[in-house]
Formats: structure tokens, sequence, C-alpha cells
């Protein structure tokens, strides 16, 4: 092992990242679980405007005279909004290097499959990705002066939650009441059915996005009315549930912790959005006697971008 190489040098760290920088942002602006599922915006600094038109009813019975209705094209304003992050790190090599040889002994990795470099990077990427899951995308509720990941903006679970605190809110609440291990498959078909087929897309799913906690109930109760699990090798996985006839998808989202709310929604129409970074500036370094310092700065945002009942449905659990 090729110990005699200067592990403080920045030169190896900043190579490393040059090479690979497409993958670190891969890793650390798109690897939460739940974002799979979820439209991506690349390239977004600040703000996007964009427009959805939808056409009110226009078919009538024939006559002579040309008499539209006033407002038949409704249009609605998007905004995809972006929040400029960073994230600051700092290490001693020398007290690392020995956890990284650790490591490619237990993992049966060389120095050149993976070097340490990668080892302190990818550990870096990993929490922010986490972070964004558990702290941001679902749960996150903007704070007056944000501090962190928990509340630099407002997550998906947190938007509906404030429209459900107005007096009159856009979206109607599907009364489910509490799912449990004895209903949760009747809680989730009634989701389904409250769908406005019209909506319904054909060209992508439409996904109930849930909690763990929730997909485990709806497996259980399928089991318990059905002696097995709703386990069809072609279509489903452990994180996605087809519905018995229907195109929806159950679908599971790690960041939604134990909540009990469904949102019933096409899947592109929540987004997140994000911005590379020139190559040379994905991960930056510097030194501070023995210790390493490294920072990132970077875009990231989510949210809906129809917000309404035609294109959203959640129940009226928290």
């Amino acid at each position: 092992m090729a110990q005699s190489i200067d592990y403080s040098d920045l030169q190896t760290l900043r190579d490393y990242v040059e090479v690979v920088s497409d993958d670190i942002m891969d890793l650390q602006l798109r690897g939460a679980p739940s974002l799979q599922f979820m439209y991506p915006h690349e390239g977004v600094t600040g703000k996007k405007q964009m427009e959805w038109v939808d056409i009110n009813d226009i078919v009538k019975p024939w006559t002579a005279d040309f008499a539209p209705d006033n407002d038949t094209v409704e249009r609605k304003q998007i905004t995809v909004e972006n929040h400029f992050l960073k994230s600051e790190l700092k290490f001693v090599p020398k007290e690392d290097f020995n956890h990284w040889k650790g490591y490619l002994r237990l993992m049966k990795e060389t120095p050149e499959s993976y070097p340490f470099a990668r080892y302190i990077i990818e550990k870096a990427t990993k929490k922010i990705a986490t972070q964004l899951e558990f702290d941001t995308i679902w749960t996150a509720d903007l704070a007056g002066t944000p501090t962190g990941a928990t509340n630099f903006t407002n997550g998906l679970l947190t938007q509906i939650v404030d429209d459900q605190a107005l007096g009159t809110p856009l979206l109607t609440a599907v009364a489910t009441g509490a799912i449990t291990s004895a209903n949760a498959v009747d809680k989730i078909e009634q989701m389904d059915d409250a769908f406005d087929e019209e909506y319904r897309p054909t060209d992508m799913p439409l996904r109930m996005y849930c909690s763990p906690s929730v997909f485990k109930l709806y497996r259980r109760h399928y089991r318990t009315l059905n002696g097995y699990h709703p386990d069809y090798r072609d279509i489903d996985s452990k994180t996605e549930i087809q519905l018995d006839a229907s195109s929806t998808v159950l679908t599971l989202c790690p960041g939604m912790g134990s909540s009990q709310r469904l949102i019933l929604t096409p899947q592109d129409n929540i987004w997140f959005a994000y911005a590379y970074a020139d190559d040379s500036e994905t991960w930056l370094f510097d030194t501070d006697v023995r210790t390493l310092r490294a920072w990132s700065d970077y875009w990231f945002g989510v949210g809906y971008h129809i917000f309404d009942d035609r294109m959203i449905r959640v129940n009226d659990q928290a």
C-alpha cells in the first residue's frame, strides 16, 4: 500500500474532484431517495418562472352564433425557487487515514479503486443527501433567520400543513381518518378513488407518496386480506407498490418519517431544482496547519408545480 503519499497535499483532493465532479454532484444533489420520484429542474439559480395552461369546458351543442365563455383559457404562474446553500467540514488526514485503511480491508477495496480522497468526499456528499432527505425535502419549516437544513425553506409536508391551516384551503382533504394495519388498504384505495380521472396521467405514474410507517401498514393489511404481500416482481420494489386495478403507485419516501399524510399527484407535479457548479468549484479545499478544510457552495429547492385539487389530493392526517 502506497503510504508514502502525502495525504495532506491539497492537490490529491483537487485532482480527484476534477475527475469525478459529475458523480459527486449527482450523489450530493440528486442522491436523496425521494428525489428519484420527482421532476428535476437543472441549472436554476434563484427563480425560474413558468406557466401552466388549462382549457375549461368548451364542448357545446351547435348554434350559428360564436359565443365562447369568458376565461376559457386558465393560466397559472409557476415559480421554481432555488436556495443558495453551503456545506463545510474540516478533518485531519493523518487521523482519518487509519479509518480509510480499515474500510479498505472491510470492503475488500484497494487504494487504486477507492482512494482516500474518494473516502472523504463521498462521506460528505452522502451526508448532504441524507440531510436533504430527512431535514429538508419533506419537513423543513422556513424560519425568519434560517440556520440549517431544517429551516431554509418549507418542505412538501409543511406546505400542505400551511395550506390546511388557512380559512379556505386550496386543497380539500380526503377524510381517511387514522391509518392502521386493519384498514390501510381501504384508506389508500379511498384516496386513489378521490383523484379526478380527467387529470390522471397516461404517460407517467400517478404517485401516492407515503411514509415508511404507512407503507408497512399497507403491506401488513394486504397480507392479512390476501395471505401474501403485494410483491409482483415486474412492478413492485421495496419502495413502490402498484395498487390493484389502478395505475397509481404507492411510493415510500423515507423523509416523511412517521407521518400519516398521503399525497396523491402525478410524478412531474413535484419538482426539485439544482445548479451544477463548474468542475473546479464543486468542492474547494484549503489547509490550516495539519487540518484540511473543505467546502461546497450549491443550489437546492423543492416544491409543487400545480397546487390545487385537480392535481393534488391529500388526506386529513398529519
